[in-house]
């Protein structure tokens, strides 16, 4: 008889991980597994993608205001 093993799941922070490092292996092991996990490093990596922009929209814009202010002394 031969056991077939099964690999270790793999969990959210792992995926994220995996897409950073290995993102072809973490892809399949996507597709073989056919499981849901690959929403939360998903949602996760749009939220750093988003995260900079959304925190440096108010001091951009605060910085536009004063250098116009500055130009109209």
């Amino acid at each position: 008889m031969s056991e077939e093993t099964t690999p270790a799941r793999r969990g959210p922070l792992r995926l994220l991980l995996g897409m950073i490092v290995r993102p072809r292996a973490t892809l399949e092991y996507l597709r073989e597994h056919s499981t849901r996990a690959w929403w939360v490093p998903a949602i996760l990596a749009v939220v750093l993608a988003a995260a900079p922009i959304v925190v440096a929209g108010p001091i951009v814009a605060r910085e536009t205001r004063e250098a116009i202010l500055a130009t109209q002394e």
